[in-house]
C-alpha cells in the first residue's frame, strides 16, 4: 500500500446553462421524473453523478492518448478504482467528491440544514414543488403524437449555481499531478453534462470559478505550512480562500461543433405554455412555451422571465425526422409495403440508430443500447418586445359538410414574430459515426433547416416555424459524393 503524503483539493463552482434533471429514481405522484433534492428541498447534484460523468470522459480521453501521453497519466482504474473477482482484489477510488450544493441569492452555497431558507427569495422559489417543469411527447414517423407517450419532469432552472469539491491523495508525482489536471480539464469538455436527457439539451453547465492546491500533509517533511493552510480551509465550498485560481484549456477531442444561426421568417411557436407574453383583455388559448431563468449580476441572483425557449428536444426531433427522409433517399429505401414503412422509418431506421442512438430493447439477443453521437442545446429568447415581437391569431374550426364555422370552436393563438437572431450549437462525435451516408443525410437536413424547408415547433401547416440562416462549420461534415 503506497503512502500518500499530499492531498490535492479543487473547488469548482458551476452554472447551469440549460435545465438540470437529476432524477431520484422514485415517483412523487406529481411528475414522471422527480428532481433530486437535499434536506432543504433544494436542487442537489449527487457526487455519484459527477463521478460517473468524469470517469466516462476520463476513460475516453485517456484511451485516445498516444502511448507516451498515457504513461504521463494514471490509468482510469488507478484513479477511479475497480472491483475484483474476489474480496481481497480491487482498489478503492483515489478520488473523493462532495455533493454539489446550490447557491443562494448572495452567491453562497447552502450546506447543512438552512433554518432561514424562506427568507431568501431564490431559495424559497427553488424549494417549490414545481419551480420549473418541462413536458415532452414522442412523435411518430407520421408527425403525430405517440399514444401514451406524453411525459413531464421537474427540473432545476437555467442560471443557478452549484459548488462542489474534489480531492485526491497523492505522492506529488508528475503522473498524479497530470491526472488531476486532466480531470479538472474535463469540466470544460462539451460532453460534460449532468443528469438525464443530455443529448436533448439538458444538463449543460459552465465553470464559473475553479481553484486548486496540492497540500503537503507530511509533518516530518517540512509540510507544516501546508498542514496549517489545509486545516484553515473554509467549510463553505463556494469559498475558495486558501486555494489558487486554476484555468485550463479543455482536452483535445475529435468533436465537431456546429453553430446554427437562425432568423425567423415570420411567426413561430415552440410547445404550449401557460403564460402570456402580451397581455390582452383575455388570455390566449394557445401560448408559447416559457420558462423562468436565473441571472447573477454583481454577485446577486434574480429570477427573470419567464422567457420563450427554443427547446433542444424540438430541434433534435425535427432534424431526426428529416435525416430519416434524406437517408432513405440516398440509399434507395422506398416504401412499397407496410413492412417497408416499419423497417425504414422511426427508431428502426439505421440513420436514427447511427446518429441518435437506441435503447437496449432485447436482453435475450444480447442487443446493446447505444447513446447518441449528437448533443443539442436549448436556446432562450431574451429581451422579447411584446409590442413588435408578439402577435395573436384567431382560428376557428370549419364544418366539412356545410363549409361554415362550428359553434364554440373559436380560439386564439399567441405567437412570436420575427424575434432576434437565434443561435444554438450542435456538438457531434464525428469519429463515432460509421458511414458517410449518415453524415450526408445530417448535412442535408441541416441545410433544409437554414434554407426554409424544415419547420420547428407548432403550426407548420399554417406557415409557422420556418427559418433562414446558416450553419457555421458544416464543411466539417462534408463527405465525398
Amino acid at each position: 500500500m503506497p503512502e500518500y503524503t499530499h492531498r490535492a483539493v479543487a473547488r469548482v463552482s458551476l452554472q447551469t446553462e440549460a435545465p438540470l434533471s437529476i432524477a431520484t429514481g422514485l415517483q412523487d405522484g406529481l411528475f414522471d421524473t422527480a428532481l433530486a433534492r437535499d434536506a432543504n428541498d433544494l436542487p442537489l447534484i449527487p457526487g455519484t453523478s459527477v463521478a460517473g460523468v468524469l470517469r466516462h470522459l476520463y476513460r475516453h480521453v485517456w484511451e485516445n492518448l498516444g502511448p507516451e501521453q498515457q504513461q504521463s497519466c494514471l490509468a482510469p482504474e488507478q484513479l477511479f478504482g475497480f472491483t475484483g473477482k474476489n474480496h481481497d482484489e480491487g482498489q478503492a477510488s483515489r478520488l473523493e467528491l462532495s455533493f454539489g450544493y446550490v447557491h443562494d441569492s448572495t452567491n453562497r452555497s447552502v450546506e447543512g440544514v438552512c433554518l432561514h431558507r424562506d427568507d431568501d427569495p431564490l431559495l424559497k422559489w427553488l424549494a417549490q414543488t414545481q419551480p420549473v417543469t418541462r413536458e415532452g411527447v414522442a412523435i411518430n414517423a407520421r408527425g403525430a403524437a405517440v399514444d401514451q407517450a406524453k411525459f413531464d419532469r421537474a427540473v432545476a432552472p437555467k442560471g443557478i449555481r452549484f459548488s462542489l469539491q474534489l480531492a485526491m491523495w497523492n505522492g506529488d508525482s508528475a503522473v498524479e499531478n497530470n491526472s488531476f489536471d486532466l480531470l479538472l480539464a474535463l469540466f470544460q469538455d462539451p460532453r460534460f453534462r449532468l443528469g438525464g436527457k443530455t443529448r436533448s439539451g439538458f444538463g449543460q453547465v459552465s465553470v464559473v470559478s475553479m481553484s486548486t492546491r496540492n497540500f503537503n500533509l507530511a509533518y516530518s517533511q517540512g509540510g507544516t505550512d501546508d498542514y496549517s493552510a489545509y486545516a484553515a480551509l473554509p467549510a463553505q465550498l463556494s469559498d475558495h480562500a486558501g486555494l489558487n485560481a486554476f484555468t485550463v484549456e479543455p482536452p483535445e477531442t475529435d468533436l465537431v461543433a456546429l453553430k446554427l444561426v437562425l432568423e425567423p421568417d415570420s411567426f413561430w411557436r415552440m410547445g404550449a405554455g401557460n403564460d402570456d407574453l402580451k397581455r390582452g383583455e383575455r388570455p390566449a388559448d394557445i401560448r408559447s412555451w416559457l420558462e423562468p431563468v436565473v441571472g447573477y449580476v454583481n454577485g446577486s441572483a434574480k429570477v427573470k422571465g419567464p422567457v420563450p425557449v427554443l427547446a433542444a428536444s424540438g430541434l433534435k426531433g425535427a432534424i431526426a425526422h428529416r435525416v430519416v427522409y434524406h437517408y432513405n433517399c440516398i440509399v434507395g429505401n422506398f416504401a412499397r409495403s407496410a413492412e417497408d414503412i416499419a423497417a425504414f422509418s422511426g427508431s428502426q431506421n439505421p440513420a436514427i440508430k447511427g446518429l441518435f442512438g437506441y435503447a437496449n430493447e432485447s436482453v435475450a439477443n444480447q442487443q446493446q443500447g447505444q447513446a447518441g453521437h449528437l448533443w443539442f442545446s436549448d436556446t432562450y429568447v431574451m429581451n422579447v418586445e411584446p409590442e413588435t415581437m408578439v402577435g395573436r391569431q384567431m382560428h376557428n374550426k370549419i364544418d366539412r359538410f356545410t363549409g361554415g364555422t362550428i359553434n364554440g370552436a373559436l380560439y386564439e393563438e399567441e405567437l412570436l414574430y420575427k424575434t432576434q437572431e437565434l443561435t444554438t450549437t450542435i456538438v457531434i462525435n464525428k469519429a463515432a459515426i460509421e458511414g458517410d451516408n449518415l453524415l450526408l443525410a445530417l448535412q442535408c437536413a441541416l441545410n433544409d433547416l437554414v434554407q426554409g424547408r424544415l419547420s420547428l415547433g407548432g403550426g407548420a401547416s399554417k406557415g409557422h416555424g420556418y427559418f433562414h440562416g446558416r450553419v457555421e462549420g458544416i464543411e466539417q461534415l462534408e463527405v465525398a459524393q
